[in-house]
């Protein structure tokens, strides 16, 4: 994941809303991610980068809208070996922003 300036990545939301995230994230998102990774079809990783950055902009969360900004960006390009390189860094991605989100809580 690609990384701007300081605080890029700095999160500003109420406890419940960082409840309801990691919610959304252990549940709907992991369940797109198995999908897009399984079946490798760009475009179930398509929707599922749309999803991810999507969900990102409405909570102003930089980490999930640059992973959605670089995974999208590599189903454009049909750049197969970054698709492949970002599906499997989601994982890492969302124990990342939990510990942080846990913070919230």
């Amino acid at each position: 994941i690609k990384s701007g300036e300081p605080g890029e990545f700095q999160i500003k939301i109420s406890p419940n809303q960082a409840r309801n995230l990691i919610r959304l994230l252990d549940t709907n998102f992991m369940d797109l991610w198995k999908q897009a990774n399984t079946y490798q079809m760009s475009d179930e990783i398509e929707y599922f980068a749309k999803m991810v950055k999507e969900k990102g902009e409405a909570l102003n969360i930089g980490l999930l809208i640059s992973y959605g900004q670089n995974l999208g960006e590599a189903v454009d390009h049909f750049d197969l070996e970054k698709m492949d390189v970002y599906l499997k860094q989601f994982p890492a991605v969302i124990k990342n922003l939990k510990t942080i989100l846990a913070e919230k809580t």
